[in-house]
């Protein structure tokens, strides 16, 4: 917005404001921007957020087509999600609308438009991914493929288990290049998620999460009929348990927290 309205870094808040309201063709709607980003400590009522946002977007694409990325929408309240939801079907301007998220956003809308599901990277992305966090250069390949099997395809763990293994020494610079210096051999969860993944297997049923504790017990690979004796009788039927749970993607985080994987078989 504030390229948009050409707001430069000195401008003062009211001559900020001024140019929002030259761009939007509405000084009310443009203080309630305005509030939103910054530009005034005086913030807009909750009811006339919404229509402000739908406001900037609808002015912004009128002059030319408009693409908003949206990040981390499965935090959003259900106020933003309606907002999002009439930009993506019902905006008076060409917007394309792209938001992304963790699946357990279908818990709550199950029927939110055109979802393309993200699988994760390959041995051979990880891998990329690694090297050019590392800038290419020096830690072994025995030691990056241990990196990406700890990471198990996600791109964040990945970045954060380099941030932990420079954090404590195990990876470091000499010159120009970074060099294994210690021990890679056991790779823990950073603390940076061990608690997001914990957080969000407590959102589990009870009897998703104890049908997954089971399975982390048995090893890599496990038969359902295996996880079946380890269950409580009176659980429910273990491939009904297991399919909830791979829906929501919970078994690789777990997975992750126990230090097991599984292809479930």
């Amino acid at each position: 917005m504030r390229r948009a309205a050409a707001i430069e870094d000195g401008d003062p808040a009211a001559e900020a404001l001024d140019k929002v309201a030259a761009l939007l063709g509405d000084a009310l709607v443009a203080e309630h921007v305005g509030g939103l980003v910054g530009l005034t400590e005086r913030q807009p009522p909750p009811g006339e957020v919404p229509p402000s946002v739908r406001a900037l977007v609808e002015r912004l694409a009128a002059k030319r087509p408009l693409v908003v990325v949206v990040d981390d929408i499965h935090w959003a309240e259900s106020t933003l999600l309606e907002l999002l939801e009439y930009l993506g079907a019902r905006a008076a301007a060409p917007v394309l609308l792209l938001c992304v998220s963790r699946p357990e956003l279908l818990d709550r809308r199950s029927e939110w438009p055109g979802v393309v599901r993200l699988q994760p990277l390959s041995t051979e992305e990880s891998v990329r991914l690694v090297r050019a966090l590392l800038h290419e250069a020096g830690v072994p390949e025995q030691a990056v493929e241990r990196i990406c099997a700890a990471a198990g395809g996600n791109p964040l763990f990945c970045e954060q288990m380099v941030a932990m293994l420079i954090d404590e020494g195990r990876i470091g610079r000499e010159g120009d290049r970074w060099v294994a210096r210690g021990d890679l051999s056991s790779l823990g969860v950073p603390a940076t998620l061990h608690a997001l993944i914990a957080a969000r297997l407590d959102g589990l049923e009870p009897a998703e999460r104890t049908t997954l504790a089971r399975a982390a017990v048995v090893g890599e690979e496990f038969a359902k009929n295996v996880v079946r004796e380890l269950l409580p009788a009176d659980l429910g039927a273990v491939e009904s348990l297991l399919a909830a749970s791979s829906a929501r993607s919970s078994w690789r985080r777990f997975a992750t927290v126990t230090g097991s994987r599984s292809a479930i078989s």
